[in-house]
């Protein structure tokens, strides 16, 4: 399968997620993040949003946890106190 590696570096993740969404819209899913480092593969154009949350604990707190579960998010990455989710359009 054809992947897409971008490095780039964000310091706003309003704007991270909406360079994530624009990514979405042109066919590319987010499949891993790690430190700068994004790997995409082809997706349906738009077939996934992005949202980025600030919690108030820890990712690994129970209070996120539950947060979590509760929204039914399609949870993909945690990074202290960033969440990263994606949900089907």
């Amino acid at each position: 399968m054809m992947k897409k590696v971008v490095f780039k570096p964000y310091w706003n993740y309003a704007k991270e997620e909406v360079w994530l969404n624009q990514m979405a819209k042109k066919g590319w899913a987010l499949v891993h993040y790690c430190w700068l480092k994004y790997t995409f593969e082809p997706c349906e154009k738009g077939e996934y949003v992005y949202y980025i949350d600030l919690l108030e604990k820890h990712h690994n707190a129970p209070e996120s946890r539950d947060f979590i579960e509760m929204c039914f998010l399609q949870y993909f990455d945690t990074m202290h106190h960033f969440l990263l989710s994606a949900s089907f359009r």
